[in-house]
């Protein structure tokens, strides 16, 4: 083969591979996408981050889990800087026609107790904060501020899905701290679809294999729209004992589980 036949061989296969992938991209079904979180905690970093979303994903997941501003939300005000620029941020960073996934929890991180106050109310006095922290989960001035929060972060990124209760069915639950939370979910969800009839409106749940975490799932499905699943395969599932990742081992019913 001569040397400019190769040239026009390659120059045959970059086009077609440039087509398979065109096609690939126009067909797809359905949306993948990741959260922006960094590798590091530097601009270029961020700016990385977003540089993959926009080129690559369908859409981004905005994920807020740093706690809630019960005060500011229950006023509808005077919303924390800082949150008013992470949302800025977000938009700005964000290219046009991404479809948006906003996530927020009303649960600290164990998923089996109320949000702290948010990180970003630096204004707002420890007495204030401390009452906050008093009121039971389902208290209606928590609903009230944790249904103005969500309604706000929709309101600035016009998602196409929102996961207002990330994590919702960890089996650790007592089960009348779960009643509690039961409750308040189905208040919020009662009024974030009351504001948004037509928006998808979730709670996602933890896959694993204990039989109470599919009970607090069951109980959840009259207050979402879709199913979302939050898995963690290699550390939260019984075969990864010891710090084992053989897959062989991977018990076979960890998502099948979930599909009644």
């Amino acid at each position: 083969m001569s040397r400019i036949q190769i040239i026009l061989l390659l120059l045959i296969l970059v086009a077609f591979c440039g087509c398979r992938k065109k096609r690939t991209e126009e067909t797809r079904s359905f949306y993948m996408g990741v959260t922006p979180w960094p590798a590091d905690f530097t601009q270029q970093e961020v700016d990385n981050a977003y540089s993959f979303i926009n080129s690559s994903c369908d859409l981004v997941s905005h994920h807020f889990d740093e706690g809630i501003p019960y005060e500011e939300a229950y006023n509808n005000s005077n919303w924390p800087t800082g949150l008013i620029t992470d949302i800025q941020t977000r938009k700005s960073k964000t290219a046009a026609g991404k479809k948006i996934l906003l996530s927020s929890s009303a649960l600290t991180l164990s998923r089996q107790q109320k949000a702290d106050y948010s990180q970003y109310s630096t204004s707002i006095s420890a007495a204030v904060k401390n009452q906050w922290a008093q009121l039971p989960i389902n208290d209606p001035k928590v609903i009230t501020a944790y249904s103005n929060f969500v309604i706000y972060l929709i309101n600035e990124l016009k998602p196409t899905f929102v996961n207002y209760a990330v994590e919702s069915n960890v089996d650790t639950w007592s089960n009348a701290d779960f009643l509690l939370y039961k409750d308040f979910i189905s208040k919020v969800f009662t009024q974030l679809k009351a504001a948004y009839p037509s928006l998808p409106i979730m709670v996602s749940l933890m896959v694993n294999e204990a039989p109470a975490s599919l009970n607090y799932a069951s109980q959840l499905m009259p207050y979402t729209d879709y199913i979302a699943l939050s898995a963690y395969p290699y550390t939260h599932v019984s075969s990864s004992a010891n710090g084992n990742t053989n897959p062989a081992l991977f018990p076979a019913s960890y998502f099948t589980n979930f599909l009644n």
